[in-house]
């Protein structure tokens, strides 16, 4: 897992610029896969200040995270992009999804999406339905709330 970029690095029009923003804050560079996502991130941004009604149904997630909890809080042995790794989350998955999972797999040529980010999407689906039902899991349990009125949170 990475930390998510800060406001500042939201505000950065290119990847020299975001990371001196976090070097800055944080005494930290900017990796290029937190870089690659900071557009997504800068429009849900923008979307959740101007509807806050949508701030009750827009949550952040992290497939790790919610690998670990569907695991009973138990980090996944090995990385996602390894067999092993794959062989672990599907596991995990069919408990939840059963075929579906294969299915998707199956079926997983056609979209070119890649098998770790269509298992990432079921981790991050298994988190929508713990939302929906109200178990969900706040990090950190009380979470801050910016300058924004944004909820400083991740849910699984």
């Amino acid at each position: 897992m990475f930390p998510a970029p800060i406001r500042p690095i939201l505000e950065a029009t290119s990847y020299a610029e975001g990371s001196e923003a976090r070097r800055a804050a944080e005494g930290k560079g900017l990796s290029i896969q937190v870089w690659g996502i900071v557009p997504k991130i800068r429009e849900v941004d923008a979307f959740l200040r101007a509807h806050s009604n949508a701030r009750e149904r827009v949550h952040e997630v992290h497939p790790e995270l919610c690998f670990y909890f569907m695991a009973g809080k138990r980090p996944m042995g090995f990385g996602k992009k390894k067999a092993d790794g794959r062989a672990e989350r599907i596991a995990l998955l069919r408990k939840h999804f059963g075929t579906a999972v294969d299915s998707a797999l199956t079926d997983l040529r056609q979209s070119g999406c890649a098998a770790d980010d269509l298992l990432d999407a079921f981790a991050a689906l298994w988190t929508a339905r713990r939302i929906r039902a109200g178990t969900a899991v706040s990090l950190p349990a009380t979470p801050p709330i910016d300058a924004h009125g944004l909820r400083m949170e991740i849910l699984a």
